[in-house]
């Protein structure tokens, strides 16, 4: 085993696993790398020591949090922001990811959990493009606890490749039947969205009054509503 000098702190191995040993003011610190390859585990070491250099130590504790904080802190951040999207990510949160990866450890999810799930999403019949959105929640998730410095890593997220080709088109006795089924509330912003091809959540329930124009028969979006930045 080789040495290292004092100060620098070691890993040693306790059954398959490495361990860490280093000091953060003067208190011996030991902590699992959760990982049988040395050269990882060394890695992880200079990086604690660095942690500990620069002031922003977060050491086991990051161990500590759970697939639940992170998309805690997901939905606090969309919140905070005034995101429209909002809804639509408690909804994926809810129904798909929670699911899956409930009580489980940030850090303890892999990418083969990733993978797992996505062949999952696959097998319910979940598009590419939907499986990809719900990705993209659980990537920020990660990215905003990593900013914010509560875990020091996150596993490979992958994206899908998408086929977004239109085949067909709704033809207006398709929607009128479609129609004919939500409750009455719902049937004007969805006509609404049929003739405008608008988003529901963020262009559409979104409106106020000062946007529409019943003399010029006229409703504008302002820059800034829709995901182009330019109003319409």
């Amino acid at each position: 085993m080789p040495k290292y000098k004092h100060g620098s702190g070691s890993v040693y191995k306790r059954s398959k696993t490495f361990w860490l040993s280093y000091y953060m003011n003067g208190q011996r610190v030991r902590e699992s790398a959760y990982t049988a390859d040395r050269a990882e585990a060394r890695r992880l070491l200079q990086q604690r020591l660095g942690q500990i250099a620069e002031g922003r130590y977060i050491g086991p504790a990051a161990d500590r949090v759970t697939f639940e904080d992170l998309v805690q802190e997901l939905q606090t951040d969309y919140e905070v922001n005034g995101k429209k999207s909002l809804p639509w990510v408690r909804i994926k949160v809810k129904k798909h990811l929670t699911p899956f990866f409930a009580g489980k450890t940030a850090h303890g999810i892999t990418t083969a959990d990733v993978r797992s799930f996505i062949t999952r999403r696959q097998k319910e019949g979940a598009g590419n493009g939907e499986i990809n959105r719900e990705l993209a929640a659980l990537k920020r998730a990660y990215n905003l606890a990593i900013h914010d410095e509560k875990i020091t890593r996150k596993p490979y997220i992958p994206r899908l490749e998408e086929h977004n080709v239109r085949q067909g088109f709704f033809e207006p006795w398709e929607f009128a039947a479609v129609l004919a089924k939500p409750p009455d509330h719902l049937r004007p912003p969805v006509t609404f969205a049929y003739y405008t091809g608008w988003r529901m959540y963020s262009e559409i329930l979104s409106l106020t009054w000062n946007r529409v124009d019943l003399e010029a028969g006229t409703v504008r979006l302002a820059p800034g509503v829709p995901r182009t930045r330019t109003g319409r």
